[in-house]
């Protein structure tokens, strides 16, 4: 971990405990991501901030998630859609180019090279979900989740309002293999978030290829089947809940993207 990241961990965390809503009777408090009753005490806050372990979930470009209803690229068969998902095991309280350009051969002009915030070439996406929220509130009474806050901070992208937003590059941020998932380090090879994923064979392949993947961070990324479909093993969470879910959670501001380097 490094110290930029245990310096910002230990500064929000506090700051989560100074702003958090004034206790209330029972129930009065709603997570906003959740919709159930939210504010972790002063201890909780210090140990999710302190969590890297992150739930996953890896798309291929272009999966039907990641692309907006009626959009001609998403897929005929949501069914099959080649992810593994991550479930990592439960701690009690304790959570979380440009391409140069030049004449082509009949010497016409090329494409406009592609403007910051748009990827040159698809790049395969990691969905990130921490275990635990940490919401805070400010003077104004708005609420925020402070591991997205910390993360944009760090230099990692910026929110994005759709799946299929374009996402900024996140200089000297990596995702590379580790042993038994996946780890997103900064730049200064602190890490931020491990999932414990395996990546199937062409997800890896495409990552290699374009030397890059975007990765999306925040809550309700269609990872976590919701808990009425935990309750009922026999309830089905469709690929197309999944991608209502995430679409949802883009809009309301709880998911943040970026672009970073692969390295195998």
């Amino acid at each position: 971990m490094s110290g930029r990241r245990a310096k910002r961990q230990r500064r929000e965390a506090a700051r989560a405990a100074e702003n958090r809503p004034p206790d209330g009777p029972p129930g009065t408090r709603v997570n906003p991501i959740t919709g159930r009753a939210a504010g972790p005490v002063p201890s909780e806050a210090q140990r999710i901030a302190a969590d890297t372990e992150v739930l996953g979930r890896a798309l291929p470009a272009g999966h039907p998630a990641l692309t907006a209803p009626g959009d001609p690229a998403r897929s005929a068969d949501t069914d099959t859609d080649g992810t593994e998902v991550a479930r990592t095991a439960d701690r009690g309280s304790a959570l979380s180019s440009l391409d140069s350009a030049g004449l082509d051969s009949a010497g016409s002009e090329p494409p406009a090279a592609p403007s910051p915030g748009h990827a040159a070439r698809p790049a395969p996406v990691l969905l990130c979900e921490p275990r635990r929220t940490l919401m805070v509130t400010d003077s104004g009474g708005a609420a925020t989740e402070l591991q997205i806050e910390m993360i944009v901070q760090a230099g990692f992208g910026a929110r994005v309002a759709a799946p299929d937003s374009a996402v900024q590059d996140a200089p000297g941020w990596t995702l590379r293999r580790a042993s038994g998932g996946l780890e997103l380090r900064d730049d200064e090879d602190g890490l931020w978030a491990r999932a414990e994923i395996t990546a199937d064979a062409d997800w890896l392949a495409a990552a290699e290829s374009t030397g890059h993947a975007v990765v999306l961070y925040g809550f309700r990324l269609g990872v976590v089947p919701p808990e009425e479909h935990a309750a009922d093993p026999d309830r089905a969470y469709t690929d197309a809940m999944r991608a209502a879910e995430l679409r949802e959670s883009c809009a309301g501001g709880w998911v943040a993207g970026a672009r970073v380097t692969w390295r195998s």
